[in-house]
Protein backbone atom coordinates (compact mmCIF):
# COMPACT_ATOMS: atom_id res chain seq x y z
CA UNK A 1 0.00 0.00 0.00
CA UNK A 2 1.26 3.66 -0.76
CA UNK A 3 1.47 6.29 1.38
CA UNK A 4 -0.88 8.18 -0.31
CA UNK A 5 -3.43 5.58 -0.09
CA UNK A 6 -2.63 4.82 3.31
CA UNK A 7 -3.31 9.03 4.09
CA UNK A 8 -6.26 8.68 2.28
CA UNK A 9 -7.90 5.90 4.11
CA UNK A 10 -6.35 7.31 7.78
CA UNK A 11 -8.68 10.58 6.48
CA UNK A 12 -11.60 9.05 5.86
CA UNK A 13 -11.40 6.83 8.94
CA UNK A 14 -11.16 10.00 10.86
CA UNK A 15 -14.05 11.51 8.90
CA UNK A 16 -16.17 8.17 9.74
CA UNK A 17 -14.85 8.54 13.52
CA UNK A 18 -16.38 12.33 13.56
CA UNK A 19 -19.50 11.17 11.97
CA UNK A 20 -20.04 8.16 14.18
CA UNK A 21 -19.12 10.69 17.44
CA UNK A 22 -22.85 11.61 17.19
CA UNK A 23 -24.10 8.30 17.54
CA UNK A 24 -22.36 7.33 19.96
CA UNK A 25 -23.93 6.52 23.13
CA UNK A 26 -23.85 7.98 26.56
CA UNK A 27 -26.55 5.94 28.13
CA UNK A 28 -27.57 6.82 31.48
CA UNK A 29 -29.99 3.96 33.74
CA UNK A 30 -33.24 5.61 35.92
CA UNK A 31 -34.68 3.55 38.57
CA UNK A 32 -38.58 3.84 38.21
CA UNK A 33 -41.13 4.25 40.95
CA UNK A 34 -42.94 1.07 39.32
CA UNK A 35 -39.25 -0.76 39.74
CA UNK A 36 -38.34 -0.75 36.18
CA UNK A 37 -34.68 0.15 34.88
CA UNK A 38 -35.14 3.08 32.07
CA UNK A 39 -31.98 3.57 30.06
CA UNK A 40 -31.74 6.86 28.41
CA UNK A 41 -28.85 8.30 26.15
CA UNK A 42 -27.84 10.91 28.46
CA UNK A 43 -29.75 13.60 30.23
CA UNK A 44 -33.44 13.60 30.29
CA UNK A 45 -34.69 15.16 27.11
CA UNK A 46 -37.82 15.17 25.07
CA UNK A 47 -37.72 13.25 21.54
CA UNK A 48 -34.89 10.96 22.99
CA UNK A 49 -35.58 6.89 22.49
CA UNK A 50 -36.24 4.98 26.02
CA UNK A 51 -35.41 1.01 26.84
CA UNK A 52 -36.62 -0.95 29.23
CA UNK A 53 -34.30 -2.97 30.41
CA UNK A 54 -35.82 -6.48 32.25
CA UNK A 55 -34.76 -9.12 34.89
CA UNK A 56 -33.08 -11.37 32.31
CA UNK A 57 -30.94 -7.89 30.90
CA UNK A 58 -32.60 -7.93 28.08
CA UNK A 59 -32.95 -3.74 26.82
CA UNK A 60 -36.64 -3.12 24.12
CA UNK A 61 -37.83 0.15 23.86
CA UNK A 62 -40.10 1.48 27.01
CA UNK A 63 -43.84 0.57 26.42
CA UNK A 64 -46.26 3.72 26.10
CA UNK A 65 -47.05 5.77 29.71
CA UNK A 66 -45.62 7.62 32.43
CA UNK A 67 -42.48 6.98 34.48
CA UNK A 68 -42.21 8.60 37.86
CA UNK A 69 -37.95 8.39 38.81
CA UNK A 70 -37.44 7.49 41.54
CA UNK A 71 -34.27 10.01 42.21
CA UNK A 72 -35.61 13.62 41.34
CA UNK A 73 -39.35 12.51 41.18
CA UNK A 74 -39.64 13.86 37.82
CA UNK A 75 -42.05 12.03 35.41
CA UNK A 76 -41.50 11.51 31.82
CA UNK A 77 -44.29 10.43 29.13
CA UNK A 78 -43.16 7.44 26.88
CA UNK A 79 -44.71 6.86 23.52
CA UNK A 80 -43.69 4.84 21.01
CA UNK A 81 -40.64 4.23 22.78
CA UNK A 82 -39.93 7.70 22.59
CA UNK A 83 -40.00 10.65 25.77
CA UNK A 84 -42.52 13.51 24.66
CA UNK A 85 -42.75 15.17 28.02
CA UNK A 86 -41.06 15.78 31.15
CA UNK A 87 -42.67 17.00 34.07
CA UNK A 88 -40.81 18.65 36.94
CA UNK A 89 -41.51 17.24 40.29
CA UNK A 90 -44.05 19.94 41.49
CA UNK A 91 -46.24 18.88 38.60
CA UNK A 92 -47.04 15.45 38.75
CA UNK A 93 -49.91 14.96 40.64
CA UNK A 94 -49.97 13.59 44.49
CA UNK A 95 -50.67 9.78 44.44
CA UNK A 96 -51.82 8.92 47.64
CA UNK A 97 -54.74 11.72 47.75
CA UNK A 98 -56.47 9.41 50.39
CA UNK A 99 -54.30 9.73 52.82
CA UNK A 100 -53.18 13.07 53.06
CA UNK A 101 -56.72 14.14 53.12
CA UNK A 102 -57.23 12.20 56.11
CA UNK A 103 -54.04 13.63 57.73
CA UNK A 104 -55.54 17.10 56.90
CA UNK A 105 -58.92 15.92 58.44
CA UNK A 106 -56.95 14.93 61.67
CA UNK A 107 -55.04 17.78 61.70
CA UNK A 108 -58.22 19.97 61.12
CA UNK A 109 -59.43 18.04 64.39
CA UNK A 110 -56.82 18.61 66.91
CA UNK A 111 -56.97 22.80 65.78
CA UNK A 112 -60.31 22.92 66.39
CA UNK A 113 -60.06 20.82 69.95
CA UNK A 114 -57.27 23.19 71.02
CA UNK A 115 -59.64 26.39 70.13
CA UNK A 116 -62.06 25.34 71.92
CA UNK A 117 -59.74 24.48 74.96
CA UNK A 118 -58.42 27.98 74.35
CA UNK A 119 -62.01 29.40 74.24
CA UNK A 120 -63.01 27.58 77.15
CA UNK A 121 -59.73 28.86 78.86
CA UNK A 122 -61.00 32.69 78.27
CA UNK A 123 -63.80 32.06 79.65
CA UNK A 124 -62.36 30.78 82.79
CA UNK A 125 -60.03 33.66 83.28
CA UNK A 126 -63.19 36.44 82.12
CA UNK A 127 -64.51 34.54 85.17
CA UNK A 128 -62.11 35.02 87.71
CA UNK A 129 -61.42 38.64 86.46
CA UNK A 130 -65.05 39.38 87.08
CA UNK A 131 -65.43 37.59 90.51
CA UNK A 132 -61.44 39.56 91.53
CA UNK A 133 -63.43 42.32 89.97
CA UNK A 134 -66.61 42.40 92.73
CA UNK A 135 -64.10 41.60 95.75
CA UNK A 136 -62.06 44.67 94.71
CA UNK A 137 -65.13 46.73 94.52
CA UNK A 138 -65.86 45.61 98.47
CA UNK A 139 -62.31 45.97 99.79
CA UNK A 140 -62.65 49.60 97.88
CA UNK A 141 -65.81 50.09 99.93
CA UNK A 142 -64.28 48.56 102.99
CA UNK A 143 -61.80 51.49 102.80
CA UNK A 144 -63.85 54.13 102.36
CA UNK A 145 -65.13 53.39 105.09
CA UNK A 146 -61.87 53.42 107.14
CA UNK A 147 -61.15 56.67 105.30
CA UNK A 148 -58.90 55.13 102.79
CA UNK A 149 -59.22 54.77 99.07
CA UNK A 150 -56.84 52.31 96.03
CA UNK A 151 -57.04 55.04 93.82
CA UNK A 152 -53.24 55.60 94.48
CA UNK A 153 -50.82 52.93 93.85
CA UNK A 154 -49.25 50.78 96.99
CA UNK A 155 -45.60 51.81 96.24
CA UNK A 156 -47.16 55.60 95.81
CA UNK A 157 -48.74 56.20 99.29
CA UNK A 158 -47.38 57.88 102.11
CA UNK A 159 -46.37 55.95 105.21
CA UNK A 160 -49.87 57.52 106.94
CA UNK A 161 -51.76 55.69 104.14
CA UNK A 162 -50.10 51.92 105.00
CA UNK A 163 -52.42 49.40 106.40
CA UNK A 164 -53.11 49.93 110.18
CA UNK A 165 -52.92 47.79 113.23
CA UNK A 166 -55.87 47.66 115.79
CA UNK A 167 -53.45 49.37 118.10
CA UNK A 168 -53.88 52.57 115.91
CA UNK A 169 -57.14 52.50 115.04
CA UNK A 170 -60.26 54.37 117.43
CA UNK A 171 -62.18 52.24 119.20
CA UNK A 172 -64.94 53.08 117.04
CA UNK A 173 -63.13 51.80 114.02
CA UNK A 174 -61.90 48.57 115.14
CA UNK A 175 -65.86 47.76 115.69
CA UNK A 176 -66.79 49.15 112.19
CA UNK A 177 -63.26 46.68 110.79
CA UNK A 178 -64.88 43.94 112.96
CA UNK A 179 -68.21 44.48 111.56
CA UNK A 180 -66.88 44.71 107.59
CA UNK A 181 -65.13 41.19 108.91
CA UNK A 182 -68.13 39.35 109.80
CA UNK A 183 -69.89 40.34 106.98
CA UNK A 184 -67.19 39.59 104.49
CA UNK A 185 -66.81 35.86 106.10
CA UNK A 186 -70.64 34.86 105.70
CA UNK A 187 -70.40 36.14 101.65
CA UNK A 188 -67.70 33.57 100.92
Amino acid sequence: MDKEKMKSLVARFAEVGKKMKRFVANFEEYAAESGETLIIDGEIAVNLPVLVRDAEGAETPAPDGEYALVDDGRTIVVVGGVITEVREAEDVEMGNTDAIAQALEQMSEAVEKVVAQSAAAVAECAAIKAENSARLTKIDEALKVLGRTTSTPTKTKPAEFQQPTERTLSLGDQIKVRDYERRFSKNQ
